[in-house]
């Protein structure tokens, strides 16, 4: 893993911020070697998570991408063109119901 210990992580994780974990994720991903392939890895560790913080993290990744997708056009351009685009279509799949978020149990 790394020099830090699952508990301090977890102290970290539930105190930061919401600009606080957008900057972490700017920063992780801005190594040009993060992308979907890593992202799925990341996925897939989730695995052996509680089912429930499975679903919690998958809605709250839904709202990151929502999220993204709200920015005023003058932020967007070649670079970042399909992932906002995409993210308007995901947030009106979750508008219409096509896309459940599902419920905590």
């Amino acid at each position: 893993m790394s020099e830090f210990t699952r508990s301090q992580i977890s102290d970290f994780a539930k105190s930061i911020t919401p600009s606080e974990m957008a900057y972490l994720l700017e920063t992780h991903c801005n190594s040009f070697s993060i992308d979907f392939r890593q992202g799925k890895e990341v996925g897939k560790n989730l695995h052996v998570s509680h089912r429930t913080l499975q679903a919690t993290v998958f809605r709250y990744l839904l709202g990151v991408i929502v999220g993204l997708g709200e920015q005023e056009q003058r932020y967007t351009d070649a670079r970042n063109e399909t992932a906002v685009k995409t993210a308007k279509k995901i947030a009106e799949m979750i508008k219409s119901g096509e896309l459940e978020l599902g419920y905590m149990i």
